[in-house]
């Protein structure tokens, strides 16, 4: 698609994801080159993600992957991956898009060229940044902005600070919760003012409050269909598990519960309030209230999220989904203390559930109680049949343990393992 498109010319959680960054820059220090003047590097890929050099077609896209100039990278459908650019810019791409990356025009410069899809920037450089798409181009003045490119139009979303846009037809300085978008090359620069959080909820991490062994089948026909999505996510690959589910359109509650988790796992929140809606009624509500929750707490929707939350808790108060929902409600309602509370009622419900646990460790993380955030991981048990993302959270949880213990080699070893585990998101 990218080739028959023309080429226009010319808060709470601070701590712990500052630690995050930190990790990622210690784990980045030894990561090795494929080329001196190296572009990118990969931090965080989920589903079918790619990357083509100028020696070798299309591979998948592995951690800390160097990405040369010439180089370019796919994202497949319902798949996501985020990228540490050289100028210290953090790129995210949803589904369907594909970036290259061109040889730098000047030694001091950067470019990048998304040909298709869509591309969340984070940046606070200082030096001449440029964007690229078919019908409009940015330079960036150190911002969060947003491009997309489709073979109709192309746009730039500004989220904070500034973009000066411009095609064959003029300039446009964009500023935050604006954006520009043009249709084709020399078409005119429109500008709209745009909700700035709705752009990026796609890049958004969702907590899991459930594994789909918390999902109750009605017959060993469900409970098949269930188990059969399994080897997938252990495999880091959440765009498969859905592609199995919607060869069968016919789906039971169960079915389409893990439907919804799933598209919330890959940031299609669209497809997922749609899926949601439906389910909020009959045997899996207190499940569907409880995923509604948490897709509420991270778009930063504290009342409508505890609201859901509670519900959920009502509908199925033996059940730690709706605790740990409830305990995400709270903290994006800033009540920590209630949030801490919640969570230990979820790991009590269910001794086993790793999910309760590592949110119990967390949340006694943020108040500081290392030892306290250490008893916790100790009630958590390995489990073969856990998917990457599972297993890579109790080892990150392991490594955030460690770092503020100052244990620095252990939390690196830590990390790296988990990134080794599962690579889809980049606060492991």
């Amino acid at each position: 698609i990218s080739q028959t498109i023309p080429n226009c010319s010319g808060s709470v959680r601070s701590v712990l994801m500052s630690a995050a960054l930190l990790v990622l820059a210690l784990c980045s220090a030894t990561s090795a080159r494929a080329c001196e003047d190296w572009l990118a590097k990969t931090v965080a890929a989920s589903g079918a993600a790619e990357h083509k050099s100028a020696t070798a077609d299309w591979q998948p896209l592995q951690i800390e992957q160097t990405i040369c100039p010439g180089d370019s990278v796919r994202i497949g459908a319902n798949s996501r991956a985020a990228l540490h650019l050289r100028n210290n810019t953090f790129m995210r791409l949803d589904e369907n898009s594909v970036v290259n990356f061109p040889a730098p025009k000047a030694a001091t410069g950067f470019w990048s060229d998304l040909s298709q899809g869509v591309a969340h920037y984070i940046s606070r450089i200082v030096n001449h940044f440029e964007v690229s798409t078919p019908y409009v181009n940015a330079v960036v003045e150190g911002t969060e902005f947003v491009v997309s490119a489709t073979p109709a139009q192309a746009s730039v979303a500004v989220l904070e600070g500034k973009v000066k846009t411009w095609n064959d037809a003029g300039t446009e300085s964009v500023t935050s919760g604006q954006q520009v978008q043009a249709s084709s090359c020399n078409g005119a620069l429109t500008r709209i003012n745009v909700a700035s959080a709705s752009t990026v909820e796609w890049a958004i991490h969702y907590p899991p409050v459930l594994t789909l062994q918390n999902l109750h089948a009605q017959d060993a026909t469900e409970q098949n269909r269930l188990s059969e999505l399994t080897p997938f996510l252990q495999q880091n690959r959440p765009d498969l598990a859905l592609q199995a589910l919607d060869q069968n359109p016919q789906q039971s509650p169960a079915l389409a519960t893990a439907r919804a988790a799933l598209l919330l796992t890959v940031g299609r929140v669209d497809d997922f309030d749609a899926q949601i809606a439906a389910l909020l009624q009959g045997p899996q509500a207190g499940t569907a209230h409880a995923l509604k929750a948490v897709a509420d707490a991270a778009r930063n929707r504290p009342e409508q999220a505890l609201a859901s939350a509670h519900k959920a808790v009502e509908l199925e108060p033996q059940q730690a989904a709706g605790y740990l929902a409830l305990s995400w409600a709270q903290q994006s309602a800033l009540q920590l203390d209630n949030a801490l509370t919640s969570a230990k009622t979820a790991a009590k419900l269910e001794p086993q559930n790793t999910l309760a646990w590592l949110r119990v460790s967390e949340l006694h993380l943020m108040q500081g109680d290392t030892g306290a955030a250490q008893k916790a991981l100790s009630h958590v048990k390995q489990n073969s049949a856990d998917s990457a993302a599972l297993q890579a959270q109790v080892l990150s949880a392991r490594g955030f343990v460690n770092l503020f213990r100052l244990h620095i080699k252990t939390a690196r070893k830590n990390f790296e393992d988990a990134l080794q585990q599962d690579s889809a998101d980049p606060q492991h």
